[in-house]
């Protein structure tokens, strides 16, 4: 579906790290950082993607460890000073638009043996897990007599003890606070739609977070009942299983 095509991302970031004779070293405490450089991703046509290349000149007698991250530019969400430690730039309430997708992003590794001359290609993944409140046809679920059409509106969504730390080279995560993403309109258009299981549900929220365990999830939908008045749907979700680069949905009849 369009809201996660990844195609919002249009710049990468990336380390260089001396990580001495194991090539597989993800743990760097002991490795020397070389420096971190950034590029523009251009989109890939012919494999509906974003993409750059970059290249590296290193020298011999050492093996190195580069890290990604790649994320939308301008917004300014993701401290990227350090790829071993990504971290929000803010975590305040309210800190961030609930259901915008130009949160996304994306990460990988990559290692280089002594010596080797090669043309690697790093596919990246998302270090978050995606969010999604997922609702019946408004209209066809809460419709009584024909008289009753709820439409929505815009969601915001809290999540206690998510991480706000993410290790590139380890995929750890850590920092855990409260943290809320504040109301915004719902996915409209051809975003507004996921299909979960073969069936087809209207997006009432969406949001990134990095992954932990058992986080308890509280939502508020706005939606106007036959155009005209408002109305907040709100529900309380415990134990919410979240995994990396994975969809956590929640589905149902949530309107009603």
């Amino acid at each position: 579906r369009a809201i996660a095509d990844g195609l919002n991302v249009d710049e990468l970031f990336y380390e260089v790290w001396i990580t001495g004779e194991n090539q597989n070293q993800s743990d760097l405490t002991n490795a020397t950082k070389l420096y971190q450089a950034r590029t523009d991703m251009q989109y890939d046509d012919a494999n509906k993607r974003m993409k750059a290349t970059i290249t590296l000149d290193l020298v011999n007698d050492q093996n190195f460890t580069v890290l990604f991250w790649a994320q939308k530019s301008g917004i300014n969400v993701y401290n990227t000073t350090e790829l071993t430690a990504v971290t929000y730039t803010n975590t305040a309430a309210n800190a961030y638009a609930a259901n915008d997708n130009r949160l996304d992003a994306f990460y990988s590794k990559a290692f280089v043996i002594d010596g080797a001359t090669t043309t690697p290609t790093v596919t990246l993944r998302r270090p978050f897990a995606q969010v999604n409140l997922c609702t019946l046809n408004s209209k066809e679920a809460a419709q009584v007599d024909g008289n009753y059409n709820i439409t929505l509106v815009s969601s915001k969504m809290r999540l206690d003890a998510v991480p706000t730390v993410f290790n590139v080279s380890t995929s750890a995560v850590s920092g855990y606070v409260a943290l809320e993403f504040a109301a915004n309109t719902v996915p409209s258009g051809e975003d507004q739609m996921i299909e979960v299981s073969g069936q087809d549900y209207y997006y009432a929220g969406m949001n990134y977070v990095f992954a932990g365990s058992n986080i308890r999830l509280t939502y508020d939908i706005q939606t106007k009942l036959n155009g005209t008045v408002d109305a907040n749907v709100n529900n309380i979700v415990s134990n919410v299983p979240l995994k990396e680069n994975h969809r956590t949905n929640i589905v149902g009849n949530l309107l009603t």
